[in-house]
């Protein structure tokens, strides 16, 4: 043959077709006993090339056969395989060929020991469909059987959802709320599916302990605190013992902003704070403390209630209690690495005196998301408060003369610019197998 070139003619008409080569064949992924195969995983020379491959009204099963001796593998044929192929291609594959083959007259190939059988893909599909009719039908015969589920940790209302992701059609699961069990029927070979999911399912959740403390620092002190407020990084670097999340609430003229920070590492917070309580530079105004399960939320709140009357349509005067002080809601979430994720809501309320003995209540609010380190520490800044100390000089005994003492006297007043300062520090809770109670 010319230029070595392998040309196959089976002239049984004067017509001849050409076809464009179409894309691979798509493998079907349904798992069954005679699993899919494509023409690449058969083959021993299947990168094998045919300058010019052509077929006129050529019998389909003579092609297959051909295709067969030409890959050095064994096919099998249905009966329903049939037709005449009309093929003309050039520079091709042993692998593109056949599966132009395959795709223009919808079949597959399956293996079944060593040999490859090629079947109409409908009837492949038909297979599939009696054997999973077949398995139900004898599932539909198999006794149930009935246990009891009990659990230690997950709700028995929240795991009925899943768990009859893993039963059969024919289960049946009911929920026994005194004892938080579940009432499982169903056919014996679904029990270790649903033995294995409770089992991972059902674990203790972790508790963990969060703390707040609450300290009022003055201005001109607060850089001593080493916190890097505002600074431009946006989380927590394992080299620095402190770092900003730089993340700002928007808040009325006047108001400050309120800022966040992470304290983490060996930095010794608590000692820096006792030495500035020690030199009066700081005071520590609260220092709460609540234990909440994972990702639930837990609510830390520092104040007063403060009366505030007001007037109804009828004339009545009604007295209403508002908080203020500072408000803390917390989320704990204990990661995969044993840090802890917080998303935080901080409410600051405070009150000044108004006109007929009514208050002014001035709300300031913000939150964020982050994470920290285990006994790593969320520090909430920017919170200001004012006060006036009054004070008096001046000569003992003759200053506190009526009338006349305010001759011998001399009344100042102090003005007080501080901050307030909200250490958040969350600890996982270890349960009691463990050698500690919180690590």
């Amino acid at each position: 043959m010319r230029n070595r070139s392998i040309f196959v003619v089976i002239v049984l008409s004067l017509i001849a077709v050409t076809f464009s080569q179409p894309t691979e064949l798509e493998p079907y992924t349904l798992e069954t006993e005679t699993q899919l195969v494509s023409p690449r995983e058969i083959a021993r020379n299947v990168d094998k090339v045919f300058p010019k491959l052509v077929f006129q009204d050529a019998d389909l099963r003579a092609v297959l056969q051909f295709f067969a001796e030409m890959g050095d593998v064994n096919f099998v044929l249905d009966p329903s395989v049939s037709g005449k192929v009309n093929l003309r291609l050039q520079d091709v594959s042993w692998e593109t060929g056949l599966t132009s083959v395959l795709n223009t007259f919808d079949l597959v190939i399956t293996k079944e020991g060593n040999t490859y059988r090629v079947r109409k893909l409908s009837d492949y599909r038909k297979q599939i469909n009696d054997a999973r009719n077949y398995d139900k039908n004898q599932k539909d015969l198999l006794p149930l059987d009935t246990k009891i589920v009990s659990l230690s940790y997950a709700d028995a209302n929240s795991m009925v959802s899943i768990v009859q992701q893993a039963m059969s059609d024919r289960g049946e699961v009911i929920i026994d709320s005194r004892t938080n069990s579940l009432i499982i029927k169903d056919i014996a070979e679904s029990f270790p599916k649903i033995d294995s999911l409770t089992a991972m399912l059902d674990t203790e959740t972790p508790q963990i302990l969060v703390s707040a403390k609450i300290i009022s620092v003055d201005k001109t002190f607060i850089q001593e605190l080493g916190v890097a407020w505002g600074a431009s990084g946006s989380g927590i670097q394992p080299d620095e013992q402190t770092v900003s999340l730089n993340v700002t609430s928007p808040q009325p003229a006047g108001g400050g902003v309120i800022q966040w920070g992470i304290v983490s590492g060996d930095y010794n917070i608590n000692a820096q704070i006792s030495a500035m309580v020690t030199d009066n530079n700081a005071e520590i105004v609260d220092n709460p403390e609540i234990v909440t399960l994972d990702n639930q939320t837990a609510t830390l709140r520092s104040g007063d209630q403060v009366p505030v009357s007001f007037m109804d349509e009828a004339g009545n005067i009604i007295t209403d209690y508002y908080n203020a002080g500072v408000e803390l809601t917390v989320r704990p979430h204990v990661t995969s690495e044993n840090r802890i994720a917080l998303a935080v809501d901080i409410s600051k309320n405070e009150y000044t005196p108004g006109s007929a003995g009514q208050y002014i209540i001035k709300e300031r609010q913000a939150n964020t998301n982050c994470i920290v380190d285990n006994h790593g520490s969320l520090v909430i800044g920017g919170i200001s408060t004012e006060g006036i100390t009054l004070a008096n000089s001046g000569v003992p005994v003759l200053k506190d003369l009526p009338i006349l003492g305010r001759l011998f006297r001399y009344d100042s007043e102090d003005k007080s610019n501080k901050t307030l300062i909200i250490y958040v520090t969350p600890h996982i809770i270890v349960p009691e197998s463990e050698s500690a109670d919180i690590y």
